[in-house]
């Protein structure tokens, strides 16, 4: 049995691999909140239930091979840009996405590592893969943690940004040349230290001798970003939106640029692996990204205002009931001043609500 997938989102099912095999099967992708067996519905071509219960045992196979993903991200720019690509890509079960808010990422890489290294020694079934996001920025664990043995395999992934996120969005821009970034950093790259004797060994001097290396500044990147996209802001809800149309180009774009000791994201190697686990061809998946538009605001109508009609009929109303013979003395006074402090207020009131309360009718 062979399990097709097509580019429009969907498997065909075959009896076998050999070409002109018989169609037993279209399974369709169906993004929904409800767990991941209801984000599928199958189409069959044939009427055995041998062979549909046959499929779906080996469907349910097929999606349990799918990792769960745990993705700890530096910031909440990483978070919100994350969470915008796992749910377009029907991902939302199979993603646990947080923030740690800053800090030093190789503090939270530890502890997160050990936990789950040891989830992975001792749980037999146990398919997950971790994943950090993170800038270099002026973090002094960014080298040492780029240059651990075993990164990106043992389920252990990092996905970092030298200097900054803001770097990977700038790739977005066909405009963009490295070389316009200005270079207001500088980087120690390598010190040297020797002594100088004087007669009988005695030390004279201890020199020694820094070699710097100018370098982008998240700050760089950041004001060069604002003048390219005006607005743009790090907690902005549609900041994926902002940048999605060029996606591919940037993905394109970064190839070179993956070493962590120079410019450059592994941001890239995220969005490939999240494509792959998505239901969608990788040409699928990068039209639905690039095509993907942003939630539309919800607006609040403005309180509705009173025809001339309707307030000459409060106000005649009103009257009525002040001149009226019928009202006792002991609530006459009150009812006068509850009516004229209501005229006097009724700007402030929406017209829905003085219609429910004193129109029912």
């Amino acid at each position: 049995m062979r399990f097709k997938k097509n580019n429009n989102n969907s498997y065909h099912v075959y009896s076998s691999t050999k070409p002109g095999s018989d169609l037993f099967c279209k399974i369709s992708f169906c993004p929904s909140e409800g767990n991941l067996e209801e984000q599928y519905q199958f189409e069959w071509k044939t009427e055995d239930e041998k062979i549909r219960r046959q499929i779906i045992r080996e469907w349910k196979s097929k999606q349990k091979k799918i990792p769960f993903l745990t993705i700890l991200c530096e910031g909440k720019t990483e978070l919100i840009y994350l969470s915008e690509i796992i749910k377009i890509l029907g991902l939302t079960n199979n993603v646990a996405i947080s923030s740690y808010n800053g800090g030093d990422p190789k503090v939270q890489f530890i502890p997160a590592t050990n936990n789950f290294l040891w989830q992975k020694q001792f749980k037999h079934d146990f398919n997950q893969e971790l994943w950090f996001v993170f800038d270099k920025d002026d973090h002094p664990g960014y080298k040492s943690l780029t240059e651990m043995p075993k990164i990106n395999s043992d389920g252990i992934f990092l996905a970092w940004s030298n200097p900054c996120i803001e770097y990977w969005f700038l790739l977005h821009s066909k405009k963009f040349k490295d070389e316009d970034l200005p270079r207001t950093q500088k980087e120690e790259i390598e010190r040297k230290s020797w002594v100088e004797t004087g007669k009988g060994d005695h030390v004279e001097n201890v020199l020694t001798q820094v070699t710097y290396q100018s370098q982008v500044s998240p700050e760089d990147c950041f004001a060069k970003l604002r003048s390219q996209s005006r607005g743009y802001s790090k907690t902005s809800p549609d900041l994926f939106h902002r940048f999605s149309p060029h996606l591919p180009f940037a993905l394109n774009n970064c190839k070179n640029r993956t070493n962590p000791a120079q410019h450059g994201s592994a941001m890239p190697l995220l969005i490939e692996r999240l494509i792959k686990y998505s239901p969608y061809s990788r040409t699928a998946a990068l039209k639905l990204l690039s095509n993907a538009k942003p939630a539309p605001k919800k607006i609040k109508a403005p309180p509705s205002q009173w025809s001339t009609k309707e307030f000459n009929r409060f106000k005649t109303l009103a009257g009525t009931v002040q001149s009226s013979k019928t009202i006792s003395d002991d609530n006459s006074e009150f009812m006068v001043c509850f009516l004229k402090k209501l005229l006097t207020n009724i700007s402030q009131k929406t017209k829905p609500e003085i219609i429910k309360n004193y129109f029912p009718n």
